[in-house]
């Protein structure tokens, strides 16, 4: 019998399936999501909401995973993926079928330099 593989989530500390989750792992001091989940190194899980995705921010979370301080830009960068996911989730795509979202994450980064 298989089990799906269950994260918790650094903002709320609920424990749910991987796949329902959020990847972020940590790039040069910010926090880069990793939509389908093969990026190497350590990651933290988050659940996609706005609200999680806060307090594990201002509440330490993706810091206590990553073992280290978070860049303060990570807030803008994660907040433009989460409004991201949820457009995605409107018009019933996911991130991984969307090949654009490479070239939207490195467009992302530059406006936020």
């Amino acid at each position: 019998m298989n089990v799906a593989p269950v994260r918790t989530c650094v903002g709320c500390g609920k424990q749910q399936p991987k796949a329902t989750l959020l990847r972020f792992i940590m790039f040069e001091g910010g926090l880069v999501p990793d939509p389908l989940g093969q990026a190497s190194g350590r990651g933290a899980y988050v659940c996609p909401t706005r609200v999680c995705i806060d307090n594990g921010i201002r509440k330490g979370g993706f810091a206590r995973s990553f073992r280290s301080k978070i860049g303060k830009n990570s807030t803008h960068l994660v907040n433009a993926v989460v409004r991201h996911v949820n457009k995605a989730r409107e018009e019933s795509c996911s991130l991984v079928r969307e090949a654009k979202f490479s070239d939207w994450l490195g467009t992302l980064r530059e406006s936020s330099n």
